[in-house]
């Protein structure tokens, strides 16, 4: 019996280290960012299963993040990405900046907000964390042309 629990033991020891989980969201680059480009978003994993990412935004800061932001821009299916289980390392997911909100006439910090979950069907297995970040939109910056400015704040933020 203690031969079979030490097997376990070590089976699930070397599970939990291959598997990754979201545990933090910060930019991708220190560039502003500007409507209709993609802006790349860093998420840092450790060890769990993910499967996707509802990507919330807003103008308000300090709030309980108790919503997943307003408006809603997208949902990035990790599955679909191959980043359910990324074994504790980073990964850049570009995310689109179409959406009328980011259509400003000064530059803005807005704050994304990234709820991740874990469903997987089991209520027992079922678990949502958000987390957010400050991005800076500024209308006459193309995050697509050479240099950049540095002022996007990095802040990683566990809610």
């Amino acid at each position: 019996m203690a031969f079979f629990k030490s097997i376990l033991v070590i089976v699930f020891s070397i599970l939990q280290v291959t598997l990754g989980a979201i545990v933090g969201v910060e930019p991708g680059t220190t560039r502003h960012a500007h409507q209709f480009n993609k802006y790349p978003i860093r998420f840092l994993t450790a060890a769990t299963f993910d499967k996707c990412v509802v990507v919330g935004w807003s103008r308000f800061f300090n709030v309980t993040h108790s919503s997943v932001g307003q408006p809603v821009t997208e949902v990035i299916n990790l599955l679909a990405l191959g980043h359910d289980n990324t074994g504790g390392s980073s990964f850049i997911v570009n995310i689109s900046t179409d959406d009328p909100i980011f259509s400003v006439d000064r530059t803005t910090v807005f704050e994304l907000i990234g709820t991740v979950t874990s469903a997987t069907g089991r209520e027992s297995l079922r678990h949502v964390e958000r987390y957010w970040t400050n991005i800076t939109f500024d209308p006459l910056f193309d995050l697509e042309a050479e240099g950049g400015a540095l002022r996007v704040q990095e802040a990683m933020h566990d809610c």
